[in-house]
């Protein structure tokens, strides 16, 4: 078992330097009985090597897990302007060996977790945001334990209000999202009778909600 977690770590950070997935597929959007007879799906080396982990047989979760690393991968490379960035960003997460053990097991361990692929792809983006040194490593640690608490009807609510300056909301948008919950995930400060996105709300919609 112990060697097959090592060919998921080896898996993910090969798929990093080198996207195996399909750049124009929108995985997200596929389901689970869809690809369950995606051959092309199935030969994606990270989704290999999870067969491996699953002797073969895999489970409905499996898949899920794999179709989430594939949004995170397509989100990531999408997200690079150019081969030679992407050797630039390659080579910043190749230069501290321990980050980028740490930041090879969050993509498994966070991927894991989220509920959906929405934060699959928000993950990726902030990843991009630090390599490019937009976000400072403690930042980013920070932006991913907020996103794995945050409600996803609250990141589509920042979603669609990220393009006001100030980040100013109501307590409620819709009369349905509580967005009082964003201090309490370090996002926001209470403000009147709602709540005022902060710097690292900012950096979470700047570069998490792209």
């Amino acid at each position: 078992m112990e060697n097959l977690l090592e060919g998921l770590k080896s898996a993910v950070q090969t798929e990093l330097a080198i996207p195996m997935v399909d750049l124009t597929e929108e995985y997200a959007e596929i389901g689970i009985d869809k690809l369950l007879e995606n051959t092309a799906f199935r030969e994606i080396p990270v989704v290999k090597t999870i067969v491996g982990l699953a002797k073969g047989a895999l489970a409905i979760r499996d898949f899920v897990f794999a179709r989430k690393l594939a949004v995170f991968f397509r989100s990531f490379h999408n997200g690079v302007h150019s081969d030679d960035e992407l050797n630039t960003l390659i080579a910043e997460l190749q230069s501290d060996g321990s980050k980028r053990d740490r930041i090879v097991e969050q993509v498994i361990i966070m991927n894991d977790r989220y509920l959906g692929e929405q934060k699959s792809a928000i993950h990726a983006n902030l990843l991009l945001a630090h390599l490019r040194h937009s976000i400072t490593w403690d930042e980013f640690n920070t932006l991913l334990s907020s996103l794995d608490n945050l409600h996803p009807m609250i990141i589509e609510n920042l979603r669609s209000f990220k393009k006001c300056d100030t980040y100013k909301f109501p307590g409620t948008i819709g009369g349905a999202t509580n967005l009082h919950a964003l201090p309490s995930v370090c996002l926001a400060i209470p403000h009147g009778d709602g709540v005022k996105v902060n710097e690292l709300g900012r950096k979470f919609c700047v570069y998490g909600l792209t």
